[in-house]
């Protein structure tokens, strides 16, 4: 089996001058933190939250450095890996984990692994 790693692929597609469908991006993520197969987040996409898309556009705008929420007034779209607790690790050595693994990705202010930000999450359960 393929690891997840392997199978991560992000294709974006926009228009041509001539308006027909053209393929910007096939590739894997903009930018990462962790590791696909342990958890992390993997970077596919931001841009504005409020205004029409332009598929003439053929900027990559993945995030460069993966963070915690999108910019004020934009739309994040990522890959979010989260695996199981691990076992016989103390919950205090994993909590110091997550907090450092936070930090990393801008989001130390926040106690646990809930957070608040600016933006409304959507999660895709992928099992």
């Amino acid at each position: 089996m393929s690891s997840f790693r392997d199978v991560m692929r992000r294709v974006i597609t926009g228009d041509d001058a001539q308006g027909k469908s053209v393929v910007i991006i096939d590739g894997g993520p903009s930018s990462e933190i962790g590791n696909p197969d342990l958890g992390g987040l993997f970077e596919i996409w931001e841009d504005t939250a409020s205004e029409a898309l332009d598929p003439r556009l053929h900027d990559d705008l993945g995030t460069k450095r993966p963070v915690l929420g999108p910019r004020p007034g934009n739309v994040q779209v990522r890959w979010f890996v989260i695996n199981p607790m691990p076992t016989g690790i103390p919950k205090a050595d994993v909590s110091k984990a997550m907090r450092e693994r936070f930090a990393a990705f801008d989001g130390a202010h926040h106690t646990s692994t809930n957070h608040d930000t600016r933006a409304c999450t959507k999660l895709i359960l992928l099992t």
